[in-house]
């Protein structure tokens, strides 16, 4: 009975993409809207900046695109050349000095007791050391300091929501402040120490880290979460997968 009904959602979606893509990006995606509604249809993709702004989405049950922000979708989702992308809605707060909270999406790696998010930013040209003042008043703000001055646009940051605490793994020193954020896993923290991992395969040690969590945690009761922290230096999100990043101004607590 599946295989019918996959194969008339194809056929949408297809028909979606023929009708109009206009030579736009457009893949099968979700948003599942603040009203917990689930909508299937396509959604444009586009640089990811512009993605962190809102998703273009096209309804299964019509062609007209519609340009939807993170105050009326709280996740969405596609696949693209067998790549899955889930973002997420989350309220970056840039600070009193810079105005009021905004609200964007952030590509949610690693989903679990610790997530992992991918955030891009606008770094500060290069002109000379400028004051933390003169931070955030881009769209995107840099994280801290140093990813104003020396990032890429790109940056790694942790979340735990039991706890509410985020981390930017950006600048750590690897893997030594990464064996020590998971050290009451202590066969992960030696393999990271044994230099078993590589920096770019974060996301694999926190898929790790969640999936012995999630075993060693009796049904019903509290997962266990890292002992040690680092500073936060990124966004802070008060809900479970979901929903919100608060970004504190400090740099440091």
């Amino acid at each position: 009975m599946l295989r019918p009904c996959l194969r008339v959602i194809f056929l949408l979606v297809w028909t979606l993409l023929c009708q109009a893509g206009h030579g736009q990006a457009l893949v099968p995606g979700y948003v599942v809207t603040t009203e917990q509604d689930s909508l299937r249809g396509a959604i444009c993709r586009h640089d990811e900046l512009t993605q962190q702004m809102g998703v273009d989405f096209v309804p299964l049950n019509g062609t007209q695109r519609r340009w939807l922000d993170a105050h009326r979708v709280k996740t969405h989702g596609y696949v693209h050349r067998g790549d899955t992308a889930r973002y997420v809605a989350v309220v970056l707060n840039q600070g009193a000095s810079h105005g009021e909270a905004s609200c964007i999406f952030l590509r949610q790696l690693v989903a679990g007791p610790v997530e992992l998010y991918e955030y891009r930013y606008t770094p500060l040209p290069a002109i000379g050391c400028l004051p933390e003042s003169m931070v955030g008043h881009s769209l995107f703000p840099a994280l801290s300091l140093r990813s104003a001055h020396f990032g890429s646009g790109h940056a790694l940051v942790l979340y735990q929501s039991a706890r509410n605490t985020t981390t930017e793994v950006t600048w750590w020193n690897f893997p030594t402040d990464t064996a020590a954020y998971f050290a009451d896993y202590p066969a992960l923290a030696a393999d990271l120490q044994a230099k078993h991992y590589r920096r770019r395969g974060i996301p694999q040690v926190v898929k790790r880290y969640n999936a012995w969590c999630t075993a060693a945690a009796p049904l019903g009761s509290e997962l266990k979460l890292p002992k040690s922290q680092t500073a936060s230096t990124g966004p802070t999100p008060s809900l479970w997968n979901a929903s919100r990043l608060a970004r504190n101004p400090a740099e440091r607590p």
